[in-house]
């Protein structure tokens, strides 16, 4: 279950748009704000639904041995020279980033052969292709909710800091569907209609993990009881953390 909530809102991309878009105290608090909610949830979940072995485990065959291509230290420079890459693109820092990837290309010709190099290029661009029009989506979306929706209601339902605007917040986040990175775009624009801190970082903490959509199929996997015990879990914790996060900003 901590798998779950955290595999989107850990996602790098949003992750990097939040410390650009929303500063970094709003980042680095969305960040182990959502790696302690996810700690805290998987070891709720695992203690009040404890599952029983399945006998019938021992009995799968074996995965084969596959074998690493690669060692990991030149997985580690490798991920580590996208990252880099990602985050001076998303803050315009064109001399770092022609650095960055002039040391990416000359890494790839290095220590990967030719099939590596196309197949990664290929990915890259459908990632591209993939993310892109989510980001205009959401660009579009952000933009009509902070022209028609009033900003006295937003003002009225989510702002200051008292603990009712980030459960407002938290709970508007968990049934909102929002796709990433688009969630971080909507956070702005509440915080330019009025929207506080904290409760704009519960709303974070919720749009980025989870979703109506994502809460029906929850729902037919697991079931009801676990569906619902673990969007409220993540609906109060969402809501604390911007409790702290309003505290914080006073």
């Amino acid at each position: 279950m901590a798998f779950l909530l955290a595999g989107p809102a850990l996602d790098i991309v949003p992750i990097i748009l939040t410390f650009k878009i929303l500063g970094a105290v709003m980042g680095w608090m969305h960040l182990l704000g959502i790696a302690v909610i996810c700690v805290i949830i998987g070891l709720v979940m695992d203690t009040v639904f404890k599952e029983k072995p399945d006998p019938s485990a021992n009995k799968l065959t074996a995965l084969p041995d596959t074998e690493i291509s690669k060692p990991w230290w030149v997985q580690s420079i490798f991920f580590s020279l996208l990252i880099l890459t990602m985050v001076f693109a998303l803050n315009a820092n064109w001399i770092a980033l022609t650095c960055t990837l002039f040391a990416l290309i000359v890494f790839l010709f290095l220590r990967y052969s030719r099939d590596d190099v196309n197949s990664w290029v290929g990915a890259s661009v459908q990632f591209t292709k993939s993310i892109m029009p989510w980001l205009l989506i959401g660009s579009i979306g952000a933009a009509i909710v902070a022209g028609l929706l009033p900003s006295a209601l937003v003002l009225r339902l989510a702002g200051g800091s008292s603990i009712q605007s980030s459960l407002t917040a938290a709970s508007l986040g968990a049934i909102l569907y929002v796709c990433p990175p688009s969630e971080v775009m909507f956070a702005r624009a509440f915080i330019d209609l009025g929207m506080g801190m904290g409760p704009a970082l519960a709303f974070l903490n919720t749009a980025s993990s989870i979703s109506l959509p994502s809460i029906i199929i929850l729902n037919r996997v697991i079931g009801w009881q676990k569906t619902a015990t673990n969007t409220v879990m993540l609906v109060c914790l969402a809501a604390i953390s911007g409790f702290i996060r309003g505290l914080i900003s006073m």
